[in-house]
């Protein structure tokens, strides 16, 4: 296996996962389009960010146990959707009782932000890298 092919194998991976992002990204700014305006005034990048980090972590217990999900009828699988909408809802209303954790979490997501633009760099050099591969065939 050469280098480029490594390259390639990573490259898709990247333009996948940034697609992954956009369509987390889209899916928040539908949300936005379709709440009071007073809600998304102020609070809603440390809400969204939250919604995103719960969901991530639902997706990743999700991921861990798939086999065991694969095999449940909706009556197994309905908890566990309680339990995470339950979570969702937890966190946002931790946010809006205590604006010093909500502070924290934005101070977070701020220091995060030189990470996810390198992240992005990192994507478009991959889509680069797929796009040549399937131009050169």
């Amino acid at each position: 296996m050469s280098a480029f092919d490594v390259a390639g194998m990573i490259s898709y991976s990247l333009a996948f996962a940034l697609f992954e992002s956009l369509l987390i990204a889209g899916g928040l700014a539908l949300l936005a389009l379709f709440l009071p305006r007073g809600m998304i005034s102020d609070r809603f990048a440390s809400w969204g960010s939250a919604l995103v980090l719960v969901g991530s972590i639902w997706t990743a217990v999700a991921q861990n146990k798939y086999e065991f999900i694969y095999t449940w009828g909706f009556r197994h699988l309905l908890p566990w959707l309680a339990l995470c909408a339950l979570s969702i809802v937890l966190v946002w209303l931790l946010l809006l009782r205590f604006p010093r954790l909500e502070k924290l979490f934005l101070g977070l997501m701020e220091r995060i932000q030189v990470l996810v633009a390198i992240y992005f760099a990192f994507d478009l050099i991959g889509i680069i890298i797929v796009l040549v591969r399937n131009i050169a065939g």
